[in-house]
């Protein structure tokens, strides 16, 4: 067919050149809404297959104080009406920070067992754990915890690598990062010896994400 002039165009797999055409995306914003107001260091997963969302987050304030805590959150309506309706606040993991200390935590959801996969710092023992959650319904189960690394790590990311069935654990310790790589069979995770990076000494704080494409993690 014919080609506009100054449109672009890709090579197909015949030799041939088309044009590429533009398709319009619309999007709009639902009712913003608040999820707590006693929190530190919150991430948040979507289940795809409950249509539920996860908020983890450090109890802040009173009888959660320095514990790992969760919301559940139940989408509806769309476009402009969309929202989110949160449960109350629950505990998932008793004493796992210190009160007075900030940890991070970060979560991703794997699609093929049906999982959200929760990591975080424990201050109290210097240790990186992680713990299985699931969702049926509005009940939500944690498996025990399991220990990832024990060298006083930080600032952390997770990530589900689609196209092997794993996560990816990475987060800082000194002045590189480490990784370890979690499997879950029969809903218990076990994870990888951590290794470290060889690009050298790096600042603190990054994010991850991956990318099915080229199978890798990308952190910036």
């Amino acid at each position: 067919g014919s080609i506009t002039k100054g449109k672009p165009v890709i090579v197909r797999t015949d030799g041939d050149f088309a044009e590429v055409n533009e398709t319009t995306v619309s999007s709009s914003q639902g009712t913003a809404g608040d999820i707590t107001e006693a929190y530190r260091y919150g991430c948040m997963t979507y289940d795809l297959d409950e249509d539920k969302y996860l908020y983890f987050y450090k109890g802040w304030t009173g009888s959660e104080s320095g514990k790992l805590c969760y919301r559940l959150g139940t989408p509806s309506g769309s476009g402009t009406s969309a929202t989110i309706t949160w449960g109350s606040q629950t505990e998932l993991i008793s004493g796992v920070y210190a009160e007075d200390t900030d940890q991070s935590i970060s979560a991703c959801y794997d699609s093929t067992n049906k999982k959200t996969v929760v990591v975080y710092e424990s201050a109290l023992s210097a240790q990186l754990r992680s713990t299985v959650v699931t969702i049926s319904g509005t009940t939500v189960t944690a498996t025990s915890e399991v220990t990832i690394d024990t060298n006083n790590p930080s600032q952390i990311g997770v990530v589900y690598a689609s196209n092997y069935n794993k996560v990816i654990a990475v987060w800082y310790y000194g002045s590189t990062y480490r990784a370890s790589i979690g499997t879950i069979v029969a809903g218990v995770i076990s994870w990888t010896s951590p290794i470290n990076s060889s690009v050298g000494t790096i600042g603190a704080g990054f994010s991850t994400t991956y990318d099915a494409s080229q199978n890798a993690v990308v952190i910036t």
